[in-house]
C-alpha cells in the first residue's frame, strides 16, 4: 500500500508532529480512565457484597432471586465498564509511547532549516558546477529526511487508529428492574398476587360469587379465577374511602389464605415464598393506602379512637361491678341468723295475749 505521507514534505509533517499539547493530554486522560476503572471495580466490589448478604441472610426463596437478578444486568454492565476503561487508559498509553517515539524519529525543524539553508548557499556558489558533488549529497540528506518523516507518520498513524478501533465503548446502564423470566417463576410458582391460577378458583370461591352478584343485584361481580372485580384487578382499587376497596381487600385476602393452605400441604417451600411475597410487596402497599387515606380524614381515626376508649370505659366499669360478685354467701345466713329472734319476740307477744 503506497504511503499517502509521501506526499508530504517533512517540514510539514514536522510541524504537525511538534506543535501542539504534546503528550500531557493523553496521559492526564489515561490516568482519569484508570481512576474511573477503579471506581466501577469498587462499585461492583460493593454490590456483589450487598447480593452476598442477602443471600447468606434470612431472605430465601423467589423473592432474593428476584432481587439477585435484577441487580446482575447493572454489575455485569459495572464490570465490563470498569474493564473498559482500563482498556481505554492502556490504549490511550500506548498512543502516548508512540507520540514520543515519533517525537524522537521525526526531523526537528532545525535539521530541516540547516539543511535548506546549506542547499541555498551551495546553489549560490555553484560557479561552474563546483558544488555539484555537495549539492547532490544535501538533496540526499533532505530526501533521506523526507522518507523518515512519511515512515515516522505513517507508523504513528498506524498505532494511534489501531489503538483507537481497540477501545471498546461505554454503553448506558442498565436499568435495574425485575427480571421477567423470574417474574413469570414467581408468579406462577408463589404469587401472582396472582388470583389467575385457575386451581385457585375453588368451589367455595363461586358459590359466593354467585351470592355476592344475587345480594347486590348485579352490581358486584367477582371473577375469582381472573382475580378480579368488577372487571378490575384487587389491585386496582386503591382509595379506601371506598366501600368496594376494602371489599377488594377481603376477596383478596381470603384467596391469599385459600392458596396459602393449599400451597402448605402440596409444596411447604413454595407456601412460605407465597407468604413472603405479599407479607413485603402486597400487603405493605395496601396498609399505605389506608395511611395516606386516614392522614387525609384524620377526623375518622379521631373518632375510632374515642369509640375504643368508650368501649374501654366500660369494660373497666364492669370490671369495677364484678367485685360485687366476690362478697362471701356465708355473710348472709349469719345476718339472717341474728335478726331470728328479733322477728320471733313480735309472734311470742301475740300469742301471749291471746291466751
Amino acid at each position: 500500500m503506497t504511503n499517502p505521507w509521501m506526499a508530504f514534505p517533512p517540514e510539514v509533517q514536522s510541524a504537525m508532529l511538534n506543535f501542539g499539547a504534546g503528550i500531557g493530554p493523553m496521559l492526564s486522560s489515561a490516568s482519569y480512565n484508570l481512576w474511573l476503572s477503579a471506581e466501577y471495580r469498587w462499585a461492583a466490589s460493593e454490590i456483589e457484597a450487598l447480593l452476598g448478604e442477602v443471600r447468606s441472610g434470612g431472605w430465601q426463596g423467589q423473592a432474593v432471586e428476584t432481587f439477585v437478578g435484577a441487580c446482575m444486568p447493572f454489575l455485569a454492565w459495572l464490570m465490563k465498564a470498569a474493564a473498559g476503561y482500563m482498556e481505554v487508559a492502556s490504549q490511550q498509553e500506548v498512543v502516548a509511547a508512540a507520540y514520543v517515539a515519533a517525537v524522537e524519529a521525526m526531523p526537528t525543524q532545525l535539521e530541516l532549516t540547516a539543511n535548506r539553508v546549506v542547499r541555498g548557499v551551495l546553489m549560490a556558489t555553484n560557479f561552474f558546477g563546483i558544488n555539484t558533488i555537495p549539492i547532490a549529497l544535501n538533496e540526499e540528506e533532505y530526501v533521506q529526511m523526507w522518507v523518515r518523516a512519511a515512515t515516522t507518520m505513517a507508523t504513528y498513524s498506524a498505532i494511534s487508529h489501531s489503538a483507537l478501533a481497540s477501545m471498546p465503548q461505554t454503553t448506558s446502564p442498565p436499568p435495574i428492574l425485575k427480571s421477567d423470566a423470574l417474574v413469570d417463576d414467581v408468579e406462577e410458582d408463589s404469587r401472582n398476587d396472582g388470583h389467575s391460577n385457575s386451581s385457585h378458583a375453588s368451589a367455595i370461591d363461586r358459590v359466593f360469587a354467585d351470592i355476592l352478584r344475587n345480594v347486590s343485584g348485579g352490581r358486584l361481580v367477582w371473577d375469582p379465577l381472573n382475580g378480579t372485580l368488577n372487571g378490575l384487578d384487587y389491585d386496582d382499587y386503591v382509595y379506601p374511602g371506598q366501600p368496594i376497596w376494602w371489599l377488594a381487600r377481603g376477596l383478596e385476602f381470603f384467596q391469599d389464605g385459600e392458596q396459602f393452605w393449599e400451597l402448605l400441604f402440596t409444596n411447604p417451600t413454595a407456601a412460605f415464598q407465597f407468604l413472603l411475597y405479599i407479607v413485603l410487596f402486597d400487603w405493605p402497599t395496601h396498609i399505605a393506602q389506608l395511611g395516606t387515606w386516614l392522614a387525609e380524614n384524620p377526623q375518622l381515626l379521631l373518632a375510632a379512637l374515642g369509640g375504643t376508649i368508650a368501649n374501654l370505659g366500660a369494660v373497666i366499669g364492669l370490671a369495677g361491678l364484678s367485685g360485687l360478685s366476690a362478697v362471701p354467701s356465708a355473710a348472709i345466713p349469719t345476718v339472717v341468723s341474728e335478726l331470728a329472734p328479733i322477728a320471733a319476740a313480735p309472734a311470742m307477744a301475740a300469742t301471749a295475749g291471746a291466751a
